[in-house]
């Protein structure tokens, strides 16, 4: 209806079934480029057409500022010494892992911490850990929902607080989760099943992620990811939280996505 304009279709979920791939192929023929948010699902959608790409979805903090980013990084090299840290955040349901971590706080018998903030259904289990006192195994902060116009100053002390962050998803819809974006703009290293789109931090096009950085796991082995975790122990800060922080620009800042936008505009 448009001769002429260029058209771009952005696909924003790892969702490949096929009625989806059917939609797709109608997409593809239609539009100038099918644009898929995440390597995984451009590889797996696999046409031989030359008009599919992917791009990820812009995630780069406005209000975090380097004084913020280094007032994090003091935080945590205070508690370096401290037991060791994991934090969930975002929706409290059994496709986002939520279910998986609570039976292994509650099987768990080291002594570490555990940061949940969120909503859902798992919400008042983890609120009952978080009121037990703890007899040298896990003690469970339960930090519940964020007001949005806090984001920043909560983002802040949740990823100041903890030393891993926990993305135990087993939602194949998953693409490149933004909790996993946020983590690294603020330094924190992410232990990160497969799942769905989160297998794209493995591949070529995404560095891959070094594993100290995003370590990708089956979800079937999510105990033992976890244990290995613990026997490891704290972490150098400094080397660390650079780490992620060269990561995240080298891939996800809003300069690189602009330019991969920019590209594919043309």
């Amino acid at each position: 209806l448009m001769p002429g304009s260029k058209g771009l279709y952005f696909h924003i979920t790892h969702d490949l079934n096929e009625r989806t791939k059917r939609w797709l192929g109608l997409v593809e023929k239609t539009f100038s480029k099918l644009i898929f948010i995440c390597p995984a699902t451009y590889q797996e959608f696999a046409s031989n057409s030359g008009k599919t790409a992917w791009a990820p979805q812009s995630s780069e903090i406005p209000d975090l500022k380097a004084g913020d980013v280094l007032e994090i990084k003091s935080k945590r090299q205070v508690a370096e010494h401290r037991r060791l840290s994991f934090g969930l955040l975002g929706r409290l349901t059994r496709e986002k892992g939520a279910e998986a971590l609570l039976n292994y706080i509650s099987n768990c018998d080291k002594p570490c911490e555990f940061h949940i903030a969120g909503t859902g259904p798992f919400a008042s289990e983890f609120e009952l850990l978080a009121s037990r006192k703890s007899e040298g195994g896990p003690k469970v902060y339960f930090h519940g929902s964020y007001s949005p116009a806090k984001r920043g100053e909560f983002l802040s002390e949740f990823f100041g607080g903890i030393d891993w962050l926990l993305v135990p998803s087993l939602d194949e819809w998953e693409t490149l989760s933004m909790v996993t974006l946020e983590a690294l703009q603020h330094g924190t290293p992410i232990l990160c099943s497969n799942a769905g789109g989160l297998r794209s931090f493995g591949m070529r096009e995404l560095g891959p992620a070094p594993r100290s950085v995003i370590s990708l796991f089956d979800p079937a082995v999510f105990r033992e990811e976890m244990s290995r975790l613990l026997v490891v122990g704290p972490y150098d800060v400094e080397s660390r939280f650079r780490e992620c922080r060269e990561h995240y620009d080298a891939h996800f800042s809003d300069r690189k996505v602009i330019e991969r936008w920019d590209a594919l505009v043309g």
